[in-house]
């Protein structure tokens, strides 16, 4: 009787480490399964450009691009071309780069963009203030691939929103459109980015004629919507631009005003978009024109019914 005890005490023992055994290479399986399942929803996403509609609703686009330092991953025009259907809203855009304000090098981070998928073929990216600050702005050139047009949307205190298509003249059509994250190399200074209590940096700068081009005794000025909207440079003072201000601290802009016709023009040759869409008011900024040299100064302020302007860019 004693040998069998001992016997049968042994199987139990054996029985016992045979299910330790089996419960802890389970658990290794599972763990495995967990750590892999992990690693394929990375990629998966990484496959995926994150969307989100106005009413909240995740969607997401297919994409084949992989992050790459320095560069924005995608844009709108990028998106338009993958999904010619892709609606006009809001979007968030993964960006990767080291030049990040706000992020460790190589490390995503997202940036939220109203896309424009109808007006002017689509393909339009208009930037939140937030998304201003985060940019580098390296990474707002790589988001700059069409350099003859800009897309301008005016917000009025009607409710409506009319654009209008932005071009060189055709004289200067040859003369590429620049974009600048606080930066004007080439160009005249906006005036409200001077020192001295003004709404200051940062700001996003859409040159039309450098300096080089603008300093001249002859016919400038821009395409709105097809018309040639033209003025002659008396004295060769070489403005050309529109700008765009953020202003997070909500600083007092300049009481600097030059009325004339091509500022005139620019807002009378807007267009109502058919559908009577309209974007969010968050996109719309603060914004100053100036061309010339006898052609004309405003800023948003001093334009009756309107509130702010958004330009995109593609």
């Amino acid at each position: 009787m004693q040998f069998r005890f001992e016997f049968s005490t042994k199987q139990k023992i054996s029985r016992n480490k045979m299910k330790w055994s089996l419960l802890v290479v389970a658990v290794l399986q599972l763990q495995f399964l967990i750590i892999q399942g992990q690693e394929t929803k990375k990629v998966e996403e990484r496959r995926f450009l994150n969307l989100t509609t106005t009413d909240g609703t995740p969607e997401r686009i297919p994409s084949t691009d992989k992050f790459r330092p320095g560069r924005i991953s995608d844009s709108c025009q990028r998106i338009k071309q993958k999904d010619p259907n892709a609606p006009s809203n809001m979007y968030t855009i993964t960006i990767a780069s080291p030049q990040l304000v706000y992020a460790t090098p190589a490390t995503p981070k997202t940036i939220h963009v109203y896309c424009e998928m109808g007006l002017d073929g689509g393909g339009y990216t208009f930037l939140t203030p937030e998304s201003v600050v985060k940019l580098h702005p390296s990474e707002l050139s790589s988001m700059f691939a069409d350099k003859a047009s800009f897309l301008l949307r005016v917000r009025k205190t009607d409710g409506t929103q009319p654009y209008a298509v932005l071009k060189q003249l055709p004289q200067y059509a040859n003369i590429p459109l620049t974009l600048g994250l606080t930066d004007y190399t080439g160009y005249n200074p906006p005036v409200n980015s001077y020192t001295g209590g003004l709404v200051g940096q940062p700001f996003l700068y859409f040159g039309f004629l450098p300096k080089e081009s603008a300093t001249n005794n002859n016919v400038q000025g821009l395409q709105v919507n097809g018309f040639n909207n033209v003025f002659t440079n008396c004295d060769r003072n070489p403005n050309s631009h529109f700008t765009l201000f953020p202003n997070f601290p909500e600083a007092t802009p300049s009481v600097y005003d030059v009325p004339g016709t091509v500022c005139d023009q620019i807002f009378s040759h807007l267009l109502p978009n058919p559908s009577g869409r309209v974007m969010p008011p968050q996109i719309f900024m603060f914004g100053e024109t100036h061309w010339g040299g006898c052609g004309c100064y405003k800023q948003t302020n001093q334009i009756s019914g309107i509130l702010s302007l958004a330009i995109g860019f593609r």
